[in-house]
């Protein structure tokens, strides 16, 4: 018998187990990037390659800037993986990208962007002319979501106890996260090519443990977001 409640309770009588899904969230990559609308607007902003053409190949080695949507830096261990290849990449700066504003309450912010087009198109342009300026011929790009949700097992019953609360790891928190990129020519603001990763991770925690042991699981998910996407961005080079 399956009884649909908010939450949802489902019981197992075989297993003799009990299994309380928690409140999912959907978040981006930064703090300021409105998940699965930032990134995609940017990138849909950018000029399209002519449609009787394809992009030029690109010229190898490259003095490149990385920038990560309403970020003021890209992690670190993503510059130093590229930066380590020097035979495609003479030079690595980090840019900034603006993210979303403050928006006018918690609902939009979280839900859509408070920028148009035209914001999205006038910031590529500028990043463009920034990175040309700094002496860089292309520029990539990346954005991204991290999604979690709890799991609470038959354990969570220790919960109305005070220590119970603390030491019995009855929750389950589980995390996945997309990341994409796209290297665009700075001399004309077209895409060249696009990459991507993913991550999965879990871990348990009790209770009143969860908030801060998934602060930390969304660490190790964006690290390594991070890693898989420079090794993506190797791979490509070493294949153009």
């Amino acid at each position: 018998m399956e009884i649909k409640m908010k939450p949802i309770l489902t019981f197992s009588l075989g297993a003799g187990a009990v299994m309380l899904l928690a409140g999912c969230a959907s978040d981006g990559l930064s703090a300021r990037e409105v998940t699965g609308s930032t990134y995609p607007k940017y990138v849909s902003n950018l000029p399209a390659v002519p449609t009787n053409g394809v992009p030029a190949r690109l010229n190898y080695p490259l003095r490149l800037g990385v920038a990560q949507v309403g970020e003021p830096a890209p992690p670190q261990t993503l510059l130093k993986q590229i930066a380590a290849d020097r035979a495609h990449f003479v030079q690595v700066m980090p840019l900034a990208l603006a993210g979303e504003p403050a928006a006018p309450n918690y609902y939009v912010a979280n839900s859509r962007s408070v920028k148009g087009d035209a914001d999205y198109a006038r910031e590529m342009q500028t990043l463009c002319q920034q990175a040309k300026a700094a002496g860089l011929d292309h520029v990539l790009i990346l954005g991204g979501t991290l999604d979690s949700w709890e799991k609470q097992s038959f354990l969570s019953i220790a919960d109305c106890t005070l220590i119970g609360a603390w030491i019995v790891p009855a929750t389950e928190i589980k995390m996945e996260g997309k990341v994409a990129g796209v290297m665009v020519d700075t001399a004309t603001g077209q895409p060249q090519f696009y990459i991507s990763a993913e991550s999965q991770q879990s871990c348990h925690a009790a209770d009143a443990l969860v908030s801060g042991n998934k602060d930390e699981l969304r660490v190790i998910t964006r690290n390594d977001l991070a890693n898989k996407l420079a090794a993506a961005l190797l791979a490509q080079a070493a294949g153009n």
